[in-house]
């Protein structure tokens, strides 16, 4: 959800908050709704031009 945060500046950031901003699809608590949504979030995000490495504050060498 720091995605979230960071690219769109939604609060608050919880799984299903997000997926209703972002107009996607979730059945919250069941594994596989979760992941897909997710992943969602993560594409979207790269859409928007997020770059992960930047986003999550990892070092690329």
């Amino acid at each position: 959800m720091y995605l979230a945060r960071r690219v769109w500046s939604i609060y608050p950031t919880k799984l299903p908050d997000v997926c209703g901003r972002l107009g996607i699809a979730l059945d919250h608590h069941e594994a596989l709704s979760d992941a897909r949504a997710c992943a969602r979030i993560v594409m979207a995000a790269g859409r928007e031009g997020a770059v992960l490495a930047e986003m999550t504050g990892a070092v690329t060498v």
